[in-house]
């Protein structure tokens, strides 16, 4: 077994504040584009109301991201995709993602191994 090198506190806490530099950034980001009347992007909304085959480019990435990643997460999309057949239909042949509540193992779990 190997171990990993300890960062030391200092390290730690450096990585710690750039991240949350980040977080506000975003956050502030977030807030000038609401007040400016932008609306936020939400793809998982737009392909539900308009369908796959509008999104046709993003439809072979989610694929080829679920082929190339197992166990990814499509929550959002799945939640707005929620009418029977309309997630197999856009995933097409990509090998499905088993959800955590019906999976029996924490392999299943994450998507890992073939069934």
């Amino acid at each position: 077994m190997t171990e990993r090198p300890r960062s030391s506190i200092s390290t730690l806490h450096k990585k710690w504040a750039k991240l949350e530099d980040e977080h506000h950034q975003l956050a502030i980001a977030i807030n000038e584009a609401r007040t400016a009347g932008t609306d936020e992007l939400d793809l998982a909304c737009d392909i539900a109301y308009y369908g796959p085959s509008d999104y046709p480019m993003i439809a072979r990435l989610l694929r080829a991201l679920v082929g190339a990643v197992p166990g990814f997460e499509f929550n959002s999309l799945r939640r707005w995709l929620s009418l029977p057949g309309q997630f197999e239909q856009l995933m097409g042949s990509a090998t499905p993602i088993i959800p955590v509540e019906e999976a029996t193992s924490p392999t299943e779990q994450l998507g890992f191994g073939e069934p």
